[in-house]
């Protein structure tokens, strides 16, 4: 091959190879990030059967407390702000002091019960309850601090001994309290 043919070969041949370095110089990548978030706020429900606070006969000449207990549960998520209230009732006051929640009989007769908070980092004991449960709430955030589901509450309820006349005879003896979770 003669010198000319041979350098027009090889010119040839770098300029194809600079060629394709030229083109790798060229790409390259840009990157960007983001960020996946997510909120999740508290959320409770009410789930299950609430149990009633059923005091059952009561003798007209109680002479010592008469306690019985109910329950509530609720579900909320792992770190819901929970705070329970337990409303004061129909007849707040109208029984024998005008500080606790009372039962009406059919006839307008009363009988002044308690509504006890439960003792217990989890809320389930009445053994020793004897703070009024305040229609103000209490905080129950404790329950769902590590883990949600569903947690039950007790209620301890309580009828105090007899006035020195006795309870009035009637029927039956009832209110309504509203147990409400409030979280934010």
């Amino acid at each position: 091959m003669n010198d000319a043919k041979m350098i027009k070969t090889l010119g040839w041949a770098m300029g194809g190879a600079l060629g394709l370095i030229a083109s790798a110089a060229h790409a390259g990548t840009a990157i960007q990030t983001l960020n996946v978030s997510a909120n999740v706020n508290s959320v409770c429900n009410a789930s299950g059967t609430a149990t009633d606070v059923a005091f059952g006969a009561i003798p007209a000449f109680l002479a010592s407390p008469q306690s019985q207990s109910g329950t509530v549960t609720f579900q909320c998520n792992k770190g819901a702000t929970v705070t329970l209230t337990v409303s004061n009732g129909s007849n707040f006051g109208l029984g024998a002091t005008g500080t606790l929640r009372a039962m009406k009989s059919g006839t307008a007769d009363y009988i002044s019960y308690h509504v006890y908070q439960p003792t217990g980092a989890t809320f389930s004991s009445c053994a020793g309850a004897t703070t009024d449960w305040p229609a103000a709430g209490v905080s129950v955030s404790s329950l769902w601090a590590t883990g949600g589901g569903a947690n039950t509450i007790r209620l301890c309820g309580a009828v105090d001994a007899a006035p020195a006349t006795g309870y009035a005879v009637g029927a039956s003896y009832l209110d309504v309290v509203t147990v409400t979770a409030t979280f934010p």
